[in-house]
């Protein structure tokens, strides 16, 4: 049996950056826990934590993906030695800084004079040097458009109102790794981007994550339900106390299997998943597995409506649209 573990990095230093900055209590007891403990599993960093296993789970991912903690999946066994953890390319997200001469010989070498002066509009400060070796490397070492830099910096500065360079510099080389590097890209990307944070603040409040930052995990299944499944709050949500009823839990990786079944048979509206919910119940073939399995541990992975009884469905219906 295998069981991951959480490791904290101990020569990391975490005061005064962002991942500090923005983490709630819960991560930051987990990371305590983890530090005193000197790793452990998320069950028992929940237990010294004094919190669920689920918040501590969620707390431990946040930290492995700032790179404050690491995550070893080994076997409980002392004769074998935990797998290596995959390397992560070290990207240094920063451009070249040139001396003042060298810096005037490629903004006029390259033609920058314009964009620089645009950029200025859209930022409302004029540049120092730095800040004018970021236009530059965006164009020199991205081979970035200019329309592409304006757009950039632009959703940085008012959309995301990250009013620094520096932000901007860290997107473009995130952005350009992924394969966003032209403007149509980027537009698309973009509005993903909004759209996601539209919706992003009612599902943080639905699955009780408060203010700390989302998981990859969690960023990507909420980008999926949004972009690509089109669902709004109202499907969102219904989804939500189904895992809640099945798991006792707010689980987003469970809720993702349910309206990813959704969206697969077609499912488009509230009342198609209500309908399809009912299908399911009914469904002789669909009953017989939890009925198999209702003297032990639930059925593993969701089945969108597989239930015990008709209490379990007119719960979560009442949660939704009130008792009727």
């Amino acid at each position: 049996m295998s069981a991951s573990k959480y490791i904290p990095e101990p020569e990391r230093k975490i005061c005064g950056t962002d991942a500090f900055i923005n983490a709630s209590a819960d991560d930051l007891r987990i990371l305590i826990a983890a530090k005193e403990l000197g790793g452990a599993t998320a069950e028992e960093l929940a237990r010294a934590a004094g919190c669920s296993v689920p918040r501590a789970e969620g707390a431990a991912e946040y930290w492995t993906e700032h790179s404050v903690m690491s995550r070893s999946d080994a076997e409980e066994s002392e004769s074998v030695s935990p797998a290596p953890l995959p390397i992560k390319r070290k990207v240094t997200d920063e451009f070249y800084r040139p001396d003042a001469k060298e810096l005037a010989e490629k903004i006029d070498g390259l033609g920058l004079s314009s964009l620089i002066d645009e950029c200025e509009k859209i930022c409302g400060k004029t540049f120092n040097q730095n800040e004018l070796s970021i236009i530059v490397g965006m164009r020199n070492e991205l081979s970035l458009g200019e329309g592409y830099i304006l757009t950039l910096i632009a959703f940085c500065f008012n959309t995301l109102e990250k009013k620094t360079l520096r932000y901007a510099e860290k997107v473009a080389f995130s952005l350009t790794d992924s394969g966003i590097d032209t403007l149509d890209s980027l537009n698309d990307y973009i509005i993903r981007r909004e759209k996601m944070l539209s919706q992003e603040g009612k599902l943080r409040r639905l699955f009780g994550f408060g203010d700390r930052a989302l998981t990859k995990k969690e960023s990507a299944c909420f980008d999926k339900w949004i972009n690509d499944f089109s669902y709004g709050e109202d499907i969102i949500r219904l989804a939500y106390d189904l895992t809640a009823d099945q798991t006792g839990k707010a689980s987003v990786g469970y809720a993702d299997k349910i309206l990813s079944n959704w969206n697969a048979e077609g499912c488009r509206t509230v009342a198609d998943c209500e309908a399809k919910i009912l299908e399911n119940k009914n469904s002789p073939e669909k009953e017989r597995p939890a009925r198999r399995k209702s003297s032990g541990k639930a059925a593993a992975g969701p089945v969108s409506g597989s239930f015990d009884t008709d209490d379990f469905f007119k719960k979560a219906l009442e949660r939704s649209y009130g008792k009727k």
